[in-house]
C-alpha cells in the first residue's frame, strides 16, 4: 500500500492505470481510486493514522468529490466502499442508487452489464436490448446491495440468487462473454468471485457447498 500511495497522482487517482477499454476495470480511474479506497478501509486504524496514508486518503476523498459515479457499476463500488469510509455516500444518494439497481433487474432475476455501463459496455456490434443476463453484473449487484442494506429475503435478492444457481457449471464458475471479443473471457473469473461473494454475503447455504 505504501508503493501504491506514493504512485497516487495529485488529484487522487493514478494517471497510469490500464485504460484499455476492457469494463469494468480497464475503462476508467474511477475504478482505481475506489478499488484503493477499498483497500485503505481495510487497515488498521492504526496505519490509517500514517502521513502516508492520510496524506493518501485526503486526495482519494477529493477525487471522488470532484467525480461523481456515472453509471451503475460506479455507484455499486461506491456502495461498497460507504462500508469501509464514513461519509462517501449521503443516505440520499444510497436509496437512489439501490432503486436504481432494482429497476436495472431483469424479469428472469439477473442483471446485465451492458445495463452497469450505461448501455456502452458492450462491443460494437452488439445489439443492447438483446444481450443477456450475465453472472458478472447479478454477482457484483447482489453482493453492493447487501453492503447497501437491503435484506437477503428481498425478492430482488432471491431472485438473483435463483438465477446464479441456474446458471452455475458443472465446473464450478460463471462464464460471462466477454464484452470486447471472443478467447479473452477474463471477466468470467471476475464473475465466479462475486457470485461466491454474493451468496456468502446472503449467508446463503449454497456458499458452502
Amino acid at each position: 500500500l505504501n508503493h501504491l500511495w506514493k504512485e497516487q497522482d495529485e488529484d487522487g487517482a493514478w494517471g497510469k492505470w490500464l485504460k484499455c477499454k476492457w469494463p469494468p476495470y480497464e475503462i476508467d480511474d474511477h475504478f482505481g481510486v475506489t478499488l484503493a479506497a477499498l483497500a485503505l478501509g481495510h487497515t488498521p486504524s492504526r496505519y490509517r493514522r500514517t502521513t502516508l496514508a492520510k496524506r493518501a486518503e485526503r486526495r482519494l476523498r477529493s477525487y471522488l468529490r470532484t467525480n461523481r459515479p456515472v453509471n451503475p457499476h460506479q455507484k455499486g463500488m461506491m456502495l461498497w466502499l460507504s462500508t469501509k469510509l464514513d461519509d462517501v455516500v449521503d443516505e440520499k444518494a444510497q436509496k437512489l442508487w439501490v432503486d436504481e439497481f432494482s429497476d436495472l433487474q431483469r424479469a428472469d432475476g439477473g442483471w446485465r452489464l451492458v445495463d452497469l455501463g450505461q448501455g456502452e459496455w458492450k462491443r460494437p456490434k452488439d445489439d443492447g436490448e438483446t444481450l443477456p443476463s450475465d453472472a458478472y453484473a447479478t454477482g457484483f449487484t447482489i453482493f453492493v446491495l447487501r453492503q447497501a442494506g437491503v435484506p437477503k429475503d428481498d425478492p430482488g435478492i432471491t431472485n438473483g440468487l435463483k438465477w446464479l444457481r441456474k446458471h452455475q457449471r458443472e465446473s464450478g464458475r460463471w462464464f460471462v462473454r466477454s464484452p470486447r471479443r471472443d478467447g479473452k473471457h477474463f471477466i468470467s473469473h471476475a464473475a465466479t468471485q462475486f457470485a461466491v461473494m454474493a451468496f456468502v454475503a446472503c449467508s446463503d447455504s449454497a456458499a458452502k457447498k
